[in-house]
């Protein structure tokens, strides 16, 4: 977990055991938003992972 000074808020970079090719990287801002952004090699990616974004 690190605090995102620039905008607020904090990050949390997961990497699941049963999913390790895979970097979460959870975005929780001050107004209660979290966003989800996922990782693989560096490179972001929208698929291919168990771990789906909560709703």
């Amino acid at each position: 977990m690190e605090k995102g000074y620039k905008q607020g808020g904090y990050i949390f970079n997961v990497i699941f055991k049963d999913d390790p090719a895979y970097t979460y990287e959870y975005i929780y801002m001050p107004n209660n938003d979290m966003t989800l952004l996922v990782f693989k090699d560096n490179v972001g990616v929208d698929s291919g992972m168990k771990h789906e974004p909560l709703k």
